[in-house]
């Protein structure tokens, strides 16, 4: 039973009911009841032939509806996760006498209408298949959360974020066990706390360059001994 209040709490809760597990079930009729004066003396005052009828058994009544409902729908904790390989140019560490440390630059760019946080680790690749990441073993390296503002300009060109990460001679040692990155971009809640809404579009995205750079000392002599 459906009855529409002035503050629409009534009509939330009616689509509420029809949205499980994320995803909306609406329903494909609706059953209207209700009841139906027949034969009102105001009706048929008239003498006239036409202005009176017969109601039969099998006579039926039937409406029809459109329904338009604009709604506001909100995303707790959405995120996205993917992996992607890593291409570099491995050094020949047999020539490394120790590594000093080494840094990785995260350069982002978003338009999506909320702020995002990034969460990134860097996987080894799998003993059976070297083409896809080892969800099982450990991370090699767990970075740092990185966060960027939403775009709330007009135009929507985007928001920059700049940012890198020094690692200590240990965890750049690690960088060269690593051929996958997983990424993890969660949604932070939109302004004012959530109540005010936003609007997204088809063609929003979030680019993320991530580079790293290793610093090590090399044996200038076994190098040369090897001319």
């Amino acid at each position: 039973k459906l009855n529409p209040d002035a503050n629409g709490k009534t009509i939330d809760n009616f689509l509420s009911s029809f949205i499980k597990n994320g995803k909306f079930t609406f329903p494909d009729s609706f059953k209207v009841i209700g009841k139906a004066v027949v034969e009102p003396a105001d009706q048929y005052a008239s003498s006239s032939p036409n202005s009176i009828g017969t109601v039969k058994d099998k006579d039926s009544v039937y409406t029809s509806m459109d329904f338009l409902f604009a709604l506001k729908i909100g995303i707790m904790n959405g995120s996205y996760k993917d992996t992607a390989s890593i291409s570099a140019n491995t050094p020949d560490t047999s020539q490394l006498n120790s590594i000093r440390g080494g840094e990785i630059y995260f350069d982002l760019l978003s338009t999506f209408p909320v702020g995002i946080e990034v969460r990134t680790k860097l996987l080894k690749a799998s003993a059976i298949d070297s083409t896809k990441a080892d969800n099982i073993a450990p991370p090699v390296l767990v970075l740092d959360t990185i966060r960027i503002n939403g775009d709330n300009t007009a135009n929507r060109s985007g928001v920059k974020s700049f940012t890198f990460v020094s690692l200590s001679g240990e965890q750049a040692a690690k960088i060269g066990q690593a051929a996958f990155t997983a990424i993890d971009v969660k949604l932070v809640t939109a302004k004012d706390n959530g109540s005010t809404p936003v609007s997204f579009r088809e063609k929003d995205s979030i680019t993320i360059f991530t580079a790293a750079k290793v610093l090590f000392n090399v044996d200038i002599d076994r190098l040369n001994n090897k001319k």
